[in-house]
Order: structure tokens, then C-alpha cells, then sequence
């Protein structure tokens, strides 16, 4: 049954499609009808449409509209495509600015939705082109134009139509206008993406604005009642009418056939089942309008990027409308769900809205552009009537009112904000005297979105011209008077006055302004910064910083503000200096830094800091706070302070200015500029300490650039000459001269030396190092690269005995941070020059150099292999004999230098050789760690002076070398290899043995490296040193070596302090005993005193080890003090017998 009833089926269908072939082929051609209809003016076609089906059809105009009929059914009826009329008809809607075509292109297609049965499908048609990618941009702009002119004038759109796809029979009703909702979405996408943009700012297309509206039209017919149908007259009258009639009714409204009471009953059931079809179109209607939500609130948010800069007011209403788009946007998830609530308040709610709103927000809408005036004053109404409603209303009733009108101001902020200024100026011709006093009357109210809507539509129209500063200035009177308090009228009139005081910088209400600056009313105070605040944004809008007599008034007024009560007010205050020319400013600010009022002090530092964060031209406000502090120091430096009371910052700590610095380098993005500035204003300004001071708070970001920093040291270093003899003597004798001279070579290397250390790790940096590193380099090429260098030029300034003597230091000290590999080798070459030449000045320059590097990088320098010939030519310097007093004393301050290298590769030595674990570099008594680390050591370690020195020349050969020459207990050849010496000298006293002059220098080695050495590895140190020490004074035979041992464990009492001295206090304690009453010389019981003196001052956890033996002690110092020779000894066991018997 069901086979030959689907056979039945298709044979039916063929059969209309062979009837509907059979049709097509008697009708002209479908591009001959286009062509036809094009080339015929838009009134003689309008004539065709308006006629009736007999007279249309008598006229080539009738015919071919009658043939496209035909041409479009035969399409439909088969579901064959519209593409070949659409298309063209489209593309002639929009081919010129012609608006005869679009007439004529929208005539057309409302005659074929009023005479097809294929309304459904026509539109449909109509959809899928809108959507389609496969047309053009010319094409969706002339079927955007067309669906909006059908859905605002074809009432035929707005009824249900038969879908004969099922025969008539619907499960509900549907209208052509449900059919445009589908092309919603496709358009919204057109709206979103293909607007043009200049900058950051988005524009509209022709294509954008056509699109837009569409939407907004076809949104707001779901929820609109159908367009009029015009009463049609006479053939005559409609021709001279200026609105003719364009469409006919579908049905005939006669019916000759049936009796009056059939068609009395037809009727009412028409009418019955008519107005439940309409309630369900509705009903749809306002759904969809639901589901659509998500599309208008892209497509608001499109139209107020696109009014932003152009119609600002208009913008701001559609703000407000996207503001309440998005309300319920958010319960709208939350109403769909069954429990979630009644979604039928929100639909209502919104088609409330959109009912208004859609007809306000056309980009294209000409009626309301020609006549705004009805739709304003209803508005203005609408606005005036909630506004005395909620003066009556009860408190806790007024939300209502509100609501009513914040709507009312969007809705007139939509209209006014699209006017030209010429169509503006002439609504306002006769209402702009009571619709400003009822936006003042907003004003008044407590709502915040109302307040700022009306202070929007205000700012609007007082801001039009400038033919309305008389008409701001009658209210600004008005406006003052409400900063009197603290509410939401005070915060809205804000940026109202404060862009008429922009504008008229000499009001006289200005001072009033600036008065409540200094007012006791805090509410006062705090409007009156307030209106600064957006007067100074207002006048910085185009710029970084503005210098007028206005920003200065402002700047005078904020200073005193620094100091006020509230913190508010001192941190806004200090936020606006950002805003103002540092060159007035800054001075000031840096004095009130330095206020003996710690408020004022806090507040200035954070307008400072503003300051240098907030200027787009930094450069130019660096330099200016460094003048400033200049001036500041030189101001301190000549004020005669015995002369009345202390200047408040007389002492003057720059730490308290450049404390800011180093929050605004942390946000520096470009520092090439500031380089350049500072660097120059470094070598100009050589003797100014300011700069020096200020790079060392942005040293961490310099060390991240050597790419900038290094090419201009190394420019300004090689354009200074090398100084000679003759150099020195043009400028000896003129004092300036040399103080200039001085600080010009120093200026450079003081850039140099604030930097950290991790500047001069980048071997690759070119001006620094050049290919000093580079193992290939020849020996040619490495003397050039010396001398295109930082590096080579430091060395040139260290090694020459004509520079001055702080610029040899500076550069000894900073050759001594570069990398050893660079370095080592010209310094050592330097060094053995020096030793070989007695060349004092260069040894002592090469000497800080190394002990420089030692400290600093430590094992990276100690392991080097040249460090062997460094220790050789020490050992040589060492040994120098002098051969005059003033010689003498050179010598010995280049012995002293060397004493205190060898002193800093025992510390380097001992400090990294792991196996202590990190100390604190204070430790107090009792530290766990280190009571810690003593236990460890084996029992009977600590006293075995064979044991501990085997096992420290296991650990530290230099440290080991030293003890051993000191001791004697090597052989001179055995020494030779680790210290650098030769064998045999004129001073020998055993060819075997150093000299003894060497040994007392090894011993002051000793001495050094005690005071020196780091925390963490003080008892290991002093298990090391003390022992052996101990035991060769008690068998050793020279009286100087004995002495200088006493000395060697004085100092290591003194320095290494605590648990590291606790092992041996008591073999300390009587070793001095038996030295003081022994038979040793003057000088050997003397350090033994001393000994005992330093054991008795130490911490208590020494004084308790000692403790039996003191008495002992006191018998022995009392003897000494009673019967010895020696006056100097027996006063120095006096003076410590009387603190002795004061202990007890």
C-alpha cells in the first residue's frame, strides 16, 4: 500500500514540474523581463504595481511583471533557485545613490509577496542570500536595504502564510518575518567583522551600517505591530498622491456564492481563528526576539565602538541600553530552566526595551532625523512625570520611578546624541530652557545612574558650542554650590566644571574651587581635589604634561595638600604631580621631601615617584631632579647653619629622593635614551656627586644592558689623553685645572664601578673584552685589543706612573672585577716588571688589582695557572731591599700589599673548600653549627701539630706553605715551588731555610688572613694555624719569629673569637703563662702578655675553659708586675693585674 501510494506521490510531483517546464518555456526569457524592468522608471513601474490585475496586464509594463510572477512561482513551485533574479535585482537595488532603483527593486518585491501563494519560500530565498559566502558584498548590501524596507512597510510579512511544502497544514503559524530571523546571525557576523578600522578606532562600511539596521528592523517588527496598509483611493488620486498604494490583498474580501448567514457565520470564525493566529504569531515573536539576545547585544556593542568618537552622547546611550542587555542576558539561562522562574517576564521585559530602543539606534533613519521634535518632548514628558511620581512616592517605592527614569534619559541621549549640530541647535531653539532644569532636577537625585546620564546629556548640550559659555556660566553657580557635600550630585557636577574651568581658566569661580581646598570641611576639601583631579586629566588629555599659568596655580595648590589630614588627600595629591611640568614641580617637591613634617615627607616621596613614572619624556624629568638635587646640595653646603634655626633638610640624605629611583627603573622599557642623557651628563658635569649616586640605584638595570652602557664608557676613556710628565706639570700648578683634570678621567670609571659584578661576565661584550678570551687570538692582535678596550685602557691607567694617584686606584680596583682569564695575563707581565725594576707605584697598583680579584671571584682567580708566577714575583717584592728612608717607606707599604694578597689567597683558598657547611657571618656564642662542627673533629686532633699539619697541606697547599715556611720544618726548595721563591739569597741564614725576614713576613700573612678570613670556616682555619704555631714558639730559637708567632695567636684570640678558640684556650692560656716568667726576651714576654690579656677579654664560653688555670695567671702577672726589669712590661701587667683582680 504505502509503495504505490509514494509512487501516487511522485507522479504527481512530476507531473507539476513537467507543467511548470511546459510554462517556463511560453515565457520570455527571465534576463529579458530584468533587463525590461531596469531600463523603466520607477513611476511608470509604480503605476503598473498599484493598478489592478485586468489594467496591469494591458500595458509591456504589466506584462513583464506578470511574466516575472510567473518566472518566480514556476522557480518556487519546484524548488529551483531565485539566484538569477535575485542577484541582479539586488545588485540594481543599490547600483547608484539613486533612491528611483530601490523603489523600484522593493515595489517589485512586495507585489510578488502580496500576489504569490510562495510568500514562505520567497523569503526564504531571500535568507539564504543574506547568509550566503558565495555572493558578493554588493549583493548582501542590496538585500540588507531590501528585507528592511519589506519588514517596515509589507504588512503581508507580519500574517501567517500556507507552507505548501505540507500542504497548508501547519503545526503552528508561521510569517515571512520568522523566515528574515534566520539571517540575524549571518548579519551580526557582517556587522562584527567587516568594519573597517583606523588605529585602534572601528568604523562602519556601507555594507556594516546596512546590516545593522537590518537587524534592528527585523528585531524590532517581532515584536511590532504590521505596518498600516494605506487606504486606497481612486486610480486618479493614487496617481497624484505622493503615497501610492503598492499592494493588493491576497483574498478577495466578496463572496457572491454563499447566503448572509454563511458568510455572517465565515466571519466570526474568520475573526476568531485570525486573532488566535496573531496571538500566536506574537507569542512567536517575542520568543524569538528571546533567542536572539545574545546577536543584539553584539550588535550594540558594534554601534557604540562605531559612535564612540563621532557622537558621543549617543555612544553613552548605548551604553546604557547595552548595560541592561546584559542584566538580563544574565538571568536568561537561569529563566529557561523549568524551576529557574517565569521566562515569560523576561521576554516581556525585553521586548518593553527593544520596542523603544530599536527605534532610536537606526544608523539610517530619516523620519526621526527630520522630525525629532514628538520624540523628544515625549521623553521630556515621560522624564518630568516619574520625576514628580518619585517626589510623591514613598522611600521604599521610588525604585520604580527610577528605573522609569534612567530609561527615559537613554532614550533621549539616543535622540539628542544623533542630531548634527545644526539640527540640534534648532530643536533646542525653544525647549533648551526647561529641559535643562529638568536635567538639573536629576542632578539632584540620589540615583547614580540617573545623576550620570543627566550629567551626560548636560555635558552635551552646555559643550556644544562655544556660543553656550554664557549659558554654562549662569549654572555654574549652581553647580558650585552642590560640592558643598559629599554625595552623588557632588561626584557627578565634578567633570562638568571641571571642563568649563578648562575652558576659562580666569573664571572667578576657580578660586572658589581652589578655596575649598583650604576649607575645615572635609567633604569640601575633598570635592575641591576632586575637581582638580579631572581638571588636570582634562588639560593633559592631548599631552604628557602641560606648563600653564593655570597647571601652575594647580601645582601651588597641591603642594599645601601634601600635608593634609586625610590620607586620600595626600595620596591623590600626589598622583597629579604625574600630570604636571617636572621643571616646576620637581624643586619643590624635593625640598618637601626633606620636611621635618612626616607627613609631608611620605606624600612628597610618592609625588616624586609619580613624577618619574608618569612622563612619557623621561629623560628630560631625570634631568631635571638631578638639578634639583644639585642645586639642593650646593644650597646646604653654603647656608650658614649657626645663623638661626636648622633649614628643615639642612642634613641632606639624597637616599631619601633617589629611594624612588628604583621603582621607576623597574619600569623603564626603553633605556637607550636615558642612557645617552645620563652618561653625558656624567662627563659634562664630572665633579657633580649627585650622578655617581643616582646610577648606583639603577646599577641592576645598567648591568642588563652592556650592550649601551659599555660602547659610550669605552668612547669617553679613549678620547681622553694618556697623561705624561708634561700633561701633570701644565696643570700642577693651577689647582682647578688639576681638580677638573681629575674628575674628567674619573667620571667614566665611576659609571664602571657602581655597576655589579654581573656586567663583567659577558665575555662577548666587544668593548669590554674584545677577543682577549678568544684562544685563537695571535699576540698581535691581543696587544690591538688591549689597546681598543675598557680592559686596555684600565690597564694603561693602572700601570702608568704619571696618572693621578685616584684614578690608579679606581682602575687597579676595577681591573680587578674583570675576568681572570683577561686580565691575569697583562697584570702578572706588570707585576714582574714592577719586582724586577723595584717599581713601587705599578707593584702596589698591581698588588690592590689581585687582591681585588681574590675577593671578589676567589677560586675563579686562585686556580688560574698564571697565579704561580703571581706568588713568585711577590716572594721577589717581598725580599726588596730599601736603600733610603723614603724609599723605605714605599717599599714597605708594596711588602705590606703583598703581605695582604698572600693573606687573600688563603681566605679565597679556605673558603671554598666545602666541606663546612654556610655559618652566619656573625656567629653568637653558643651557635649550634659550629659547636657542631668542633665535635666532629676526632679527640686529640686539635693538640697533634703533625697531625693537623698534614692534614691542612692535604687541604690548602698556599695556607700550608705559609705555616711551614714560618716553622722552618720544609727545606727553602720545597717552598720555592709553592711560594714563588729562589733559592738562596744574600740574608740566608741556612742555605736550606728562607730568610728570616721572609718568615716574619709569612707570619704577618697569617696575621691578615685571621682578621680576613670568613666565619664558616674559622675553626677549621684555626685548627690549621694554632697548633703547629703553638709548638714552634715553644721549641723555636729566634727571638723575632717567637715574637711574631705570639702575634700571629694574639690576633687569631682576637678575630676567630669563640668555639673556634675553645679547643685550645687552655694550652693558650699556659703558653703565656710560661712565657711571661720565663727566660725569653722583652719583647717575647711582652706578646705573651698580650696573649694572656686577649684569652681573659674573650667570650665567656673560652673564659670557662680557662677558669681553674686564671689564678695561675694572676700569681705569674703579679710576679712580673712586682719584680720585673723591664719598665713597659711591669706596666702592662699592672694594668692587667688591676682588671683581673676588678673581674673578681
Amino acid at each position: 500500500m504505502f509503495p504505490a501510494l509514494n509512487f501516487e506521490e511522485e507522479q504527481d510531483e512530476g507531473q507539476l514540474i513537467w507543467e511548470a517546464s511546459k510554462k517556463s518555456a511560453s515565457l520570455p526569457p527571465l534576463g529579458r523581463v530584468l533587463s525590461t524592468i531596469f531600463n523603466v522608471e520607477w513611476r511608470s513601474v509604480e503605476k503598473a504595481l498599484s493598478s489592478d490585475g485586468a489594467r496591469a496586464q494591458q500595458g509591456s509594463i504589466g506584462r513583464t511583471l506578470t511574466a516575472l510572477l510567473e518566472h518566480v512561482e514556476s522557480r518556487l513551485s519546484t524548488n529551483a533557485s531565485l539566484d538569477q533574479m535575485h542577484i541582479p535585482m539586488l545588485e540594481h537595488a543599490v547600483k547608484s545613490k539613486d533612491h528611483g532603483n530601490r523603489k523600484k527593486v522593493v515595489g517589485i518585491f512586495r507585489w510578488l509577496f502580496s500576489r504569490t501563494k510562495y510568500g514562505l519560500l520567497l523569503a526564504t530565498s531571500l535568507t539564504s542570500m543574506a547568509g550566503s559566502p558565495k555572493v558578493d558584498h554588493r549583493v548582501k548590501l542590496g538585500c540588507c536595504v531590501v528585507i528592511r524596507e519589506l519588514v517596515e512597510k509589507e504588512p503581508v510579512l507580519y500574517r501567517s502564510l500556507p507552507n505548501v511544502q505540507t500542504d497548508g497544514e501547519l503545526s503552528e503559524p508561521v510569517s515571512p518575518l520568522m523566515c528574515f530571523t534566520k539571517c540575524v546571525h549571518p548579519l551580526i557576523q557582517i556587522v562584527c567583522n567587516e568594519s573597517s578600522k583606523q588605529g585602534k578606532q572601528k568604523l562602519p562600511t556601507r555594507l556594516t551600517m546596512a546590516a545593522a539596521d537590518c537587524v534592528t528592523v527585523i528585531t524590532k517588527g517581532l515584536i511590532s505591530e504590521p505596518p498600516a496598509i494605506p487606504i486606497k483611493t481612486t486610480t486618479e488620486k493614487s496617481e497624484k498622491s505622493e503615497e501610492r498604494v503598492l499592494i493588493t490583498p491576497i483574498s478577495s474580501s466578496s463572496n457572491d456564492n454563499g447566503s448572509d448567514v454563511s458568510s455572517s457565520s465565515n466571519e466570526s470564525e474568520a475573526s476568531t481563528s485570525g486573532r488566535e493566529t496573531e496571538n500566536a504569531l506574537k507569542e512567536q515573536g517575542a520568543r524569538a526576539l528571546w533567542d536572539k539576545l545574545d546577536d543584539i547585544i553584539l550588535l550594540v556593542i558594534e554601534l557604540q565602538e562605531w559612535n564612540e568618537q563621532g557622537r558621543p552622547l549617543h555612544a553613552r546611550g548605548l551604553q546604557q541600553v547595552l548595560k541592561r542587555l546584559r542584566f538580563l542576558a544574565t538571568y536568561k539561562d537561569s529563566l529557561e530552566i523549568p524551576a529557574g522562574g517565569n521566562i515569560q517576564v523576561g521576554i516581556s521585559v525585553l521586548a518593553a526595551c527593544w520596542r523603544q530602543y530599536s527605534s532610536l539606534i537606526l544608523l539610517e533613519d530619516r523620519v526621526l532625523v527630520s522630525n525629532p521634535d514628538p520624540v523628544i518632548e515625549h521623553w521630556c514628558g515621560a522624564l518630568q512625570y516619574w520625576t514628580q511620581a518619585a517626589e510623591e512616592l514613598h522611600a521604599s517605592e521610588t525604585r520604580r520611578a527610577d528605573e522609569m527614569r534612567g530609561y527615559a534619559l537613554t532614550c533621549l541621549a539616543l535622540v539628542l546624541g544623533r542630531l548634527d549640530p545644526r539640527r540640534l541647535e534648532e530643536v533646542l531653539k525653544d525647549i533648551e530652557p526647561e529641559l535643562l532644569q529638568t536635567l538639573m532636577n536629576q542632578v539632584r537625585g540620589a540615583d547614580i545612574e540617573v545623576v550620570d546620564m543627566a550629567m551626560a546629556i548636560l555635558r552635551s548640550l552646555l559643550f556644544r558650542s562655544s556660543a553656550v559659555t554664557s549659558k554654562m556660566e549662569e549654572i555654574v553657580p549652581v553647580l558650585m554650590d552642590m560640592l558643598d557635600t559629599r554625595d552623588s550630585a557632588a561626584r557627578a557636577v565634578v567633570l562638568l566644571v571641571a571642563e568649563f574651568f578648562s575652558l576659562n581658566p580666569t573664571s572667578p569661580e576657580l578660586e572658589k574651587v581652589l578655596a575649598r581646598l583650604d576649607s575645615e570641611d572635609s567633604s569640601q576639601r575633598r570635592n575641591g581635589l576632586d575637581v582638580l583631579t579631572e581638571l588636570v586629566a582634562v588639560i593633559t588629555k592631548s599631552t604628557d604634561s602641560v606648563d600653564t599659568p593655570l597647571s601652575r596655580t594647580i601645582a601651588v595648590h597641591l603642594f599645601d595638600r601634601l600635608g593634609d589630614d586625610e590620607l586620600t588627600n595626600r595620596v591623590e595629591a600626589s598622583a597629579l604631580f604625574a600630570k604636571l611640568d617636572p621643571s616646576f614641580t620637581l624643586a619643590q617637591l624635593v625640598q618637601l621631601v626633606y620636611s621635618p613634617d612626616a607627613r609631608k615627607r611620605s606624600a612628597a616621596s610618592s609625588a616624586v615617584e609619580a613624577v618619574l613614572c608618569g612622563h612619557a619624556d623621561q629623560s628630560r624629568t631625570i634631568t631635571v631632579l638631578l638639578d634639583c638635587l644639585r642645586d639642593l646640595m650646593a644650597e646646604t653646603a653654603t647656608t650658614d647653619r649657626t645663623a638661626g634655626p636648622k633649614r628643615a633638610g639642612a642634613s641632606l640624605d639624597l637616599d631619601r629622593v633617589l629611594s624612588s629611583v628604583s621603582a621607576w627603573a623597574s619600569k623603564v622599557q626603553d633605556w637607550e635614551p636615558l642612557i645617552e642623557v645620563l652618561l653625558d651628563k656624567m662627563y659634562t658635569e664630572a665633579s657633580n656627586p649627585v650622578i655617581p649616586r643616582f646610577l648606583s640605584h639603577i646599577s641592576d638595570q645598567l648591568a642588563d644592558i652592556p650592550n649601551l652602557v659599555f660602547p659610550r664608557i669605552y668612547q669617553r676613556m679613549r678620547d681622553q689623553p694618556i697623561i705624561n710628565e708634561e700633561v701633570l706639570t701644565n696643570v700642577s700648578e693651577n689647582e682647578d685645572a688639576l681638580a677638573e683634570l681629575l674628575f674628567q678621567r674619573l667620571s667614566p670609571m665611576l659609571v664602571l664601578r657602581i655597576l655589579p659584578l654581573k656586567a663583567f661576565n659577558y665575555p662577548s661584550t666587544k668593548e669590554l673584552y674584545g677577543s682577549l678570551l678568544d684562544d685563537s687570538t695571535s699576540g698581535e692582535s691581543e696587544d690591538q685589543d688591549r689597546v681598543s678596550t675598557i680592559t686596555g685602557l684600565l690597564l694603561e691607567r693602572m700601570s702608568n706612573v704619571w696618572e693621578l694617584d685616584d684614578v690608579r686606584k679606581i682602575a687597579s680596583e676595577l681591573t680587578g672585577r674583570l675576568l681572570p682569564d683577561a686580565m691575569l695575563p697583562s697584570v702578572t707581565a706588570v707585576l714582574e716588571r714592577a719586582a724586577r725594576n723595584s717599581n713601587t707605584v705599578t707593584a702596589k697598583a698591581c698588588l690592590f688589582t689581585l687582591c681585588t680579584s681574590l675577593m671578589i671571584r676567589g677560586k675563579e682567580t686562585l686556580e688560574h695557572p698564571l697565579l704561580a708566577q703571581v706568588r713568585k714575583s711577590l716572594s721577589s717584592i717581598i725580599l726588596w731591599s730599601p736603600t733610603s728612608l723614603k724609599e723605605s717607606k714605599e717599599i714597605a707599604k708594596a711588602q705590606h700589599g703583598c703581605i695582604d694578597c698572600f693573606a687573600a689567597m688563603i681566605c679565597a683558598e679556605v673558603g671554598t673548600l666545602g666541606i663546612v657547611s654556610p655559618l652566619p657571618s656573625k656567629p653568637v656564642q653558643g651557635d649550634q653549627k659550629t659547636k657542631k662542627l668542633i665535635e666532629e673533629i676526632p679527640e686529640g686532633e686539635w693538640r697533634s701539630p703533625e697531625r693537623g699539619s698534614q692534614e691542612s697541606q692535604k687541604r690548602w697547599k698556599i695556607l700550608s706553605s705559609v705555616i711551614e715556611c714560618v716553622l722552618g720544618n720544609q727545606p727553602f726548595s720545597a717552598l720555592s715551588a709553592t711560594l714563588g721563591l729562589s733559592e738562596g739569597g744574600k740574608d740566608c741564614e741556612d742555605a736550606h731555610l728562607a730568610p728570616e725576614v721572609y718568615r716574619v713576613c709569612m707570619a704577618n700573612v697569617l696575621i691578615s688572613s685571621a682578621q680576613k678570613i670568613s666565619a664558616s670556616v674559622r675553626p677549621v682555619y684555626a685548627q690549621a694555624v694554632i697548633p703547629p704555631i703553638m709548638n714552634f714558639i715553644q721549641v723555636g730559637s729566634a727571638p723575632k719569629l717567637r715574637a711574631a708567632c705570639f702575634q700571629v695567636l694574639f690576633t687569631s684570640i682576637y678575630h676567630l673569637k669563640g668555639l673556634a678558640i675553645v679547643p685550645f684556650a687552655v694550652d693558650l692560656l699556659n703558653l703565656s703563662i710560661s712565657t711571661i716568667g720565663g727566660r725569653y726576651s722583652t719583647e717575647e714576654r711582652t706578646a705573651g702578655t698580650k696573649v694572656l690579656a686577649s684569652l681573659l677579654a674573650s667570650e665567656d664560653s673560652v673564659l670557662k675553659e680557662i677558669a681553674p688555670y686564671i689564678e695561675d695567671a694572676r700569681r705569674a702577672v703579679a710576679t712580673v708586675a712586682n719584680m720585673d726589669s723591664s719598665p713597659q712590661l711591669r706596666a702592662l701587667c699592672e694594668q692587667l693585674l688591676a682588671c683581673m683582680t676588678k673581674t673578681d
